[in-house]
Formats: C-alpha cells, structure tokens, sequence
C-alpha cells in the first residue's frame, strides 16, 4: 500500500510547480538514474512545435494503439486532473499508480532539486517502462533543446510548427524559435515537420544536415486537401511517400485537418524505419482518436466549441475553422495568460464573435481582469466581464439562448475550467 494518498502525492506535485521554470537536462538525468533510466526501455516518438504538437502526439499514439501496440502518451498541460499528462493505452495513470509513483520518488526529487515538469517527465516514463508500452509518444514541454523530455532517444523527431510563444525563454524571432525546438534532433534520427515558414525550414534543415538527419516536411515531400468539414466531423486527402489515401476525422477544424497529415507523414517515414503499420490501423487511429479541448464540439444544439488556441497563431486558425463552418452571432468565452498578446487574439476573434464574455482564469499567470478590459475597450469590443470563469460560462449560455452558438478559447487553464462547469470530465476519455 503506498505510503501516501493519491491526495497527498498530487498536492506534494503541485508544490512543485511554485517554482520558477528551470530550463536544462541535469536534474532530468539525475532523478532518471535514481530510477533506472526507465526511458531506455521503450521505444519512443518525440514530438516538439509551438502549436499542434499535442495533436499530432494524439493522433501517432492512437494509429500505433490501434496497430496492436501498447502505447503511453505523455503531454501537458491537463486540463482538469493531472493524471492527463500520463495515459497508457489512452487511458490516464491510474490513482493509485501515481501515489505508489510519488511515494517512491519523493525523496530523489527534492534531492535532486526536479521541477513540476521535470518530475512529472520521470513519473511518466517510469509508469510507461512499468507497464511495459512498446512505444512512448512524448510532447515537449516547452522549445526543445532544454525541455527535461530531450533525454530521449527516439526512433523519430516531430516539430509541428514554428511561431511565436514564450519569447521569453526562446527567443523572440521565429528563427531563433525554430532552433531551440530543433534541438529534439538527433544524429541519424530523421525528422518530420508541419507546414513550417521558409525561414524556420531553413534553420531545421541546416541543423538536421549537420546531425545527419533526414527532414520530411509537410508541403514538401507531403500535401493535403480538405474535402469536407462540418460540425461532425472532416475529410481530407493525404498524399504522401505511402502514397494517396482519403481520411475521415471525428472532429472538425482545420488545424485538425494539417496535424493528422503531420502525423500521415510520420507514418510513411516509421514504415522506412520498419515500423510495420498497416492501412487499417491508420484508419481506425485517425477516425477515433479523440483529443479534449481542441476544436472540440462539447455541445451541438446550440454548439460549444471549446479549443486551446492560447497564442495568436493558433487563434488565426481557429478563426479561419469557425468561418469555414459558417458559424455566426458567436458568443466568446475568454481568459489569457498575461505573457500572451491577448490584444492579437482579441482582435482576430472580433471577426468571427459578435460578443465576449471576459474573465480570469485560476493562475498566477492569469492576466488580471482590469488589464483585459482595458484592450477589449480599446478595440470596441461588446463584452460583459467577471473573474469567475464558472460565471463566465452561465452568463455565455443566458446570451446564447437556445441558438447562438458558444467559443471557449484564450487558455487552457479557462478551458478545463469551463469543463468541469459543464459536466465534461476529460480524464475519463479514452483518447484512441
């Protein structure tokens, strides 16, 4: 029986997180020696970008799941329970597994000095080795080059997309963006990319060739076309070194439609790298696997999207995805982080919202309130606010009615608050 309670073990996790971000690959080394080097006894796939990253982990974990392997998927953040970071098979870490975790761990990780982050990385990849997966999909915390998950060495690297978040800690241009995440790359391991600018290509490209690492990039050696996107779902054709194939997805939006291609491409190169994958499987992971909080219809009639677009580059996606469903009289919710350029987000979300309903969410990070009005005035904005986002939620639905539909977006952290307002438990999904 372990020594603490699920409780506990969260609590003792969550007072981790106090402290400041600590970039490096020391203290992930140490606290994994401690254990064993469990990340040596599974394969892995490792999966960086500044969005979409999640999704394209999302979707390789479900067509690998559906191929008869046994899969642990590991992202962050979660949405409302911490275990979402930990799921095998697409399930999350069970409570009693994490406890037995934590109570094992506590002691070398406040030894070893591990971050929140650093020690959920360990956590994640001792479960995995003890449940004996076959391959690991890890998503990147945050950049690359430093994140505690880049002590992997994967059988293939994965960056989604370059553009502008946490400027602070990777640099402030694109290219210099593009090659803190290009630092996942390791010698002979090939890399597959999103849709990339040429700019950040040629970064990726010139580290790749001096690591001899092949690229595969989508647009390149890779391209899609939607077909069809509705509140139900969407179709696409992929085109890829595999070859043709039409592909049906159980969500919409169109940055659902370029990071399943992404992880199509990924396919192609693990099949050259004797991963055997069949078509059927491909299929079946695609078409089932499920994502919470991404362009997600909770609700149909009237329609609650929910998604995590918490920077400007994924916001102008979401917008262009809400006008391809020809959505009108949207009522936003939303709450930011106050390092993210709301008032960016702010104005592409005008395009498609007819009225915002402003709020804060529960962090340190939160923007306050007062500092979100301020930009929503100075754009003309209609909106009503509070700094409850449980408030946000009733006020969004008394002026949606029984048509208008309903957008929760701006940060993760609103988002899984807005959930558990709503009665949607994410941690309960299977994703694949």
């Amino acid at each position: 029986m372990s020594r603490l309670s699920y409780r506990d073990a969260v609590d003792f996790l969550y007072r981790l997180e106090t402290s400041k971000i600590k970039l490096g690959l020391e203290r992930t080394v140490n606290l994994l020696e401690v254990s064993g080097n469990p990340h040596h006894r599974f394969e892995s796939i490792h999966v960086a970008g500044t969005n979409g990253k999640g999704s394209v982990a999302c979707y390789l974990n479900s067509i690998l799941f559906h191929n008869g392997m046994r899969t642990g998927l590991f992202t962050s953040p979660h949405l409302v329970d911490y275990r979402e970071r930990i799921r095998v098979d697409g399930n999350v870490i069970s409570r009693g597994d994490l406890a037995d975790l934590v109570a094992e761990l506590e002691a070398p990780i406040l030894e070893t000095g591990a971050s929140y982050f650093e020690a959920t990385t360990v956590l994640a990849f001792e479960h995995f080795a003890r449940k004996a997966i076959d391959v690991g999909v890890i998503e990147v915390g945050m950049g690359g080059r430093l994140d505690s998950t880049n002590v992997l060495k994967p059988a293939l690297s994965c960056i989604t997309s370059i553009d502008f978040d946490h400027v602070k800690y990777l640099g402030r241009t694109r290219t210099r963006i593009a090659g803190e995440k290009a630092g996942i790359i390791k010698p002979g391991v090939p890399v597959v990319c999103g849709c990339l600018s040429v700019r950040a290509s040629a970064v990726i490209r010139s580290i790749a060739a001096s690591r001899k690492s092949r690229v595969f990039e989508v647009g390149r050696d890779a391209s899609f076309k939607p077909l069809r996107m509705d509140i139900d779902g969407s179709t696409f054709e992929y085109a890829g070194p595999g070859g043709t194939r039409l592909v049906e997805l159980e969500t919409p939006g169109l940055h659902h439609i370029a990071n399943a291609a992404t992880a199509l491409l990924a396919v192609d190169v693990l099949r050259g790298r004797g991963f055997d994958i069949s078509d059927e499987a491909v299929g079946a992971g695609l078409g089932r696997a499920k994502w919470p909080g991404r362009f997600q219809v909770l609700r149909r009639r009237p329609p609650v999207i929910c998604d995590a677009a918490h920077n400007v580059s994924g916001t102008r996606i979401l917008v262009r995805s809400l006008k391809a469903l020809d959505m009108a009289g949207i009522v936003t919710v939303f709450g930011v982080l106050r390092d993210k350029d709301y008032g960016g987000m702010l104005s592409l979300l005008s395009g498609c919202s007819e009225r915002f309903v402003l709020t804060k969410p529960d962090s340190k990070r939160a923007l306050p309130l007062v500092r979100l009005k301020a930009a929503a005035r100075e754009l003309g904005l209609g909106f009503d606010a509070t700094a409850s986002v449980e408030k946000a939620v009733k006020i969004a639905r008394g002026l949606c009615g029984t048509g208008r539909p309903m957008l929760i977006c701006g940060s993760l952290y609103a988002l899984g608050e807005a959930m558990e307002v709503l009665n949607y438990r994410p941690y309960r999904v299977r994703v694949c």
